[in-house]
């Protein structure tokens, strides 16, 4: 059976992590905000797509992957004291106004 490929470290998993710890200005990228992108890469993947041998979200949900990957890291930031900026009142759509729209 074909097997469908997906993309992760730089199609969702870098700009979530990027994204995530670039918001709150986290002054770095520890093990723990990894391990939280992993996790919720992980999440994402639903129980048909892995049936179906795919390890990662569908390209077409790639920008919705790296938002809720993005999430995950700045709400670690946030709680063990990384970010150096104060806790947006809407920590996701603070996340999504700073994701970069290639729409020209």
């Amino acid at each position: 059976a074909a097997c469908p490929t997906g993309q992760c470290q730089t199609g969702c998993g870098v700009p979530g992590v990027g994204i995530g710890a670039g918001v709150g200005e986290a002054g770095r990228v520890t093990d723990v905000l990894v391990l939280a992108a992993a996790g919720q890469l992980a999440g994402l993947v639903t129980e048909d797509e892995l049936e179906r041998c795919t390890l990662y979200p569908p390209l077409k949900t790639i920008r919705d992957a790296s938002l809720e990957i993005a999430v995950a890291v700045a709400t670690i930031a946030y709680g063990d004291g990384i970010a150096r900026t104060e806790l947006p009142d809407d920590l996701k759509a603070s996340i999504k106004d700073a994701m970069y729209d290639p729409c020209y």
